[in-house]
């Protein structure tokens, strides 16, 4: 059973994970190249090894990545041929926004003007912070959702006869996949015979293949919209408040029937 109120993914500054550690992540041409084609949202520290400026600036970089609680990619200038970023940026070391696969920002090196933002973590931060829409922190769910684990692996799942599962695939910023685990968590308060699994699919390549796996085993056509999840052998997709009755009732049923998909063999086909 198909319902539509679904996401498509659609950021207006950094993807959710890279605010949640504080690293230079070392990257070369072809993930480069990737990102680019998956229109992700990041941040590039560009440099050239063995310059000094660059090992100076490189500094500045990691002092405002952990201050501000961000990860950016580290790129050397050698590993971006035929790159939109080879393209644009003539000057290094430098700083590059991308939001959607597109640079929208970047220091240049060469300029006086910029100069100032190369030389303390502070100056970087106005720079960053300077007619753009990225925040510094990533904005915390209005719900605790202490129930529910939001990052599962295929490794997380387990049956019993005493439990049903429900598996949830969702995208770091969609209102609809938020309410969706708002209603879950206040299910959990009130049955206790079904567990959730949640996988991240817009910013997670591998939990989108998988999802794209359950939705051909269940012959759904739903791409990349979220929320979609499983309870026993009826899916769902996009979620609003009228169908909050029927998703409590088809997990009572799903129970009672003891129905789960146990045979996991298209996940490896």
């Amino acid at each position: 059973m198909l319902f539509t109120c679904a996401c498509s993914n659609s950021n207006n500054t950094l993807s959710n994970h890279y605010y949640q550690n504080e690293q230079l992540i070392e990257i070369d041409n072809e993930k480069l190249v990737e990102l680019e084609q998956n229109k992700e949202s990041f941040a590039v520290f560009l440099y050239t090894p063995a310059c000094l400026t660059s090992l100076d600036f490189k500094q500045v970089v990691e002092e405002f990545l952990k201050t501000n609680n961000l990860s950016f990619y580290a790129v050397s200038k050698a590993e971006t041929d035929n790159t939109i970023l080879s393209q644009t940026v003539k000057y290094y070391p430098s700083v590059v926004i991308y939001d959607e696969g597109k640079i929208t920002k970047y220091l240049q090196a060469d300029s006086d003007e910029d100069l100032k933002y190369y030389k303390t973590a502070e100056n970087l931060k106005d720079w960053f912070l300077k007619d753009s829409n990225i925040t510094l922190k990533k904005e915390e769910s209005s719900s605790k959702l202490s129930n529910i684990n939001r990052f599962s692996s295929l490794n997380d799942i387990t049956f019993s006869e005493d439990k049903i599962n429900i598996y949830v695939f969702w995208g770091n910023g969609c209102p609809h996949c938020e309410e969706l685990f708002e209603f879950l968590e206040e299910l959990t308060t009130k049955y206790t015979y079904f567990d959730i699994y949640a996988f991240e699919v817009w910013e997670n390549e591998e939990n989108g293949l998988l999802m794209d796996k359950f939705a051909s085993a269940l012959q759904d056509e739903v791409g990349r919209k979220v929320p979609y999840f499983i309870i026993g052998d009826e899916s769902f997709s996009g979620f609003n408040q009228a169908m909050q009755e029927q998703i409590e009732t088809t997990i009572t049923e799903k129970f009672n029937a003891r129905y789960e998909l146990q045979t996991f063999d298209f996940l490896n086909s």
